[in-house]
Parts: structure tokens; C-alpha cells; sequence
């Protein structure tokens, strides 16, 4: 999740309290690792600095002035299992439902979405043969 907080006033301050800013959340089972959390302040709309730079994700009193944007990124959640498991008509609702992208369909779960939205069967069954899960988890 992305939250954006914009000071109106001359002058405010944050305190920073979170976590897995460093350390991602992990998966498990043989599920990916989540994305890492952030908090930055950008000034003009384009330069960013971290919020938290000593800790990433401790800070007291760190100042700032009128109309810069505090950017919150939350962590996102470790994957459960093999993502290459996953039955390839359930990614295919995901992509339609919003909740993954045909680019990660294809990049995570060994997926090939067509233009039409739906599972290309023989080009997933292609990809996922020719693909062998190495012990760590990677694909090789």
C-alpha cells in the first residue's frame, strides 16, 4: 500500500515507527520473499530522500516544511509455497481481478496470459516444462 501525506502548513514533523524496511517480509513453503517497506519525502514531486535514513524505519522529529509529501510504503506479505504450483487458471483471476499483473503472471508464476486475459495453455505448459525448480527455490 502507498499512502502520500502532503503538509499544508509551514511547518510539521514525523515520527517513524515500523518495520521490514531492511528485511522483507520472508516466504514460506517455498514462497517469495514480500516487498520491503519505505518512508521518503519528496519536496518538489520528484526528488526523494529517505524519511528514516539512520534505521529505515525509526525516526523522531524529522522535520518538514510546506507542501512536501511524505510517501508510506507498507511491506507486502511473503508467498505461501511454490508459485509455480499455482494452478495457471487461478492466476489467470488474479490478472483479471486486479491483484497481479500479466508481466508478474508470466515473471512468478511461469503464466502466459494472452491479450484476451486468458490462460495460453500451450504456452504455459511449454514454459513450465521446460523450467526445474532447483533446490533453493530459484528456477533454473
Amino acid at each position: 500500500i502507498r499512502r502520500d501525506h502532503r503538509v499544508l502548513e509551514h511547518h510539521a514533523e514525523i515520527s517513524i515507527v515500523a518495520n521490514r524496511v531492511r528485511v522483507p517480509p520472508w516466504g514460506l513453503s517455498g514462497g517469495g520473499d514480500g516487498a520491503a517497506a519505505g518512508f521518503f519525502i519528496s519536496g518538489d514531486g520528484v526528488s526523494l530522500r529517505e524519511a528514516a535514513p539512520e534505521f529505515g524505519s525509526k525516526a523522531v522529529g524529522v522535520d518538514l516544511r510546506s507542501d512536501e509529501v511524505v510517501t508510506q510504503f507498507t511491506a507486502g506479505g511473503g508467498g505461501w509455497g511454490d508459485p509455480v504450483q499455482r494452478d495457471p487458471h487461478l492466476v489467470e483471476r488474479d490478472c483479471s481481478l486486479g491483484y497481479i499483473s500479466a508481466q508478474s503472471a508470466l515473471r512468478d508464476y511461469l503464466v502466459v496470459i494472452g491479450d484476451d486475459g486468458s490462460v495460453d495453455e500451450a504456452a504455459t505448459a511449454e514454459l513450465r516444462s521446460g523450467r526445474v525448480r532447483a533446490g533453493n527455490g530459484d528456477v533454473a
